[in-house]
């Protein structure tokens, strides 16, 4: 009686001789697959990782601690954190600002959960940003958690630190459709 481990190898070379004559074996074929089935990139979030660079950069006046919220007199902030109107448990987070600072040439919004994250590189960063730009929504909220968040001017001089706030992202129930299921 023959073993059916013998016929493995010949298996295998009728398999791999299909694969190659019906195209599907060629790199040709292979980059069409892959081009094909290819997802379309998804859009950038607003707040990403800050590179080594954004770590590194030196903030003028930057406060002692961040826990007690703060501006320079040419800065207005305001952060607004509820309950999406359309997504079951979503949240609606808006960080605005504006500032009278001559000058300013970007600025970039920092938001940390952590007390001492902006210290020690633990926050999310909107990276640099036009100065047309006032409003950034923070989609990564979690629920029940508390935030902070800073705003960064830059200016001929460098960055400057303009403000910190805090805000506190909700717990959202889910709507009555889906707790009926």
């Amino acid at each position: 009686m023959r073993s059916p481990l013998k016929h493995r190898p010949l298996i295998a070379s009728f398999w791999l001789l299909v694969l190659i004559l019906s195209g599907l074996g060629t790199v040709a074929a292979r980059e069409r697959q892959v081009t094909a089935v290819s997802p379309q990139p998804l859009p950038q979030a607003t707040f990403h990782p800050p590179d080594p660079a954004a770590r590194a950069i030196v903030i003028r006046s930057e406060p002692a601690s961040y826990e007690l919220p703060m501006r320079d007199a040419a800065t207005e902030m305001q952060a607004s954190a509820s309950c999406s109107r359309f997504e079951p448990r979503g949240i609606d987070v808006s960080l605005r600002w504006s500032s009278r600072r001559t000058g300013t040439t970007a600025y970039r919004v920092d938001i940390t959960e952590f007390g001492d994250g902006f210290a020690k590189g633990r926050y999310l960063t909107s990276g640099e940003r036009e100065t047309s730009v006032k409003e950034l929504p923070f989609e990564e909220a979690l629920p029940g958690t508390y935030y902070y968040w800073r705003l960064l001017t830059k200016t001929a001089d460098g960055w400057v630190f303009s403000g910190t706030g805090r805000f506190d992202a909700p717990i959202c129930p889910a709507d009555d459709e889906e707790e009926e299921r």
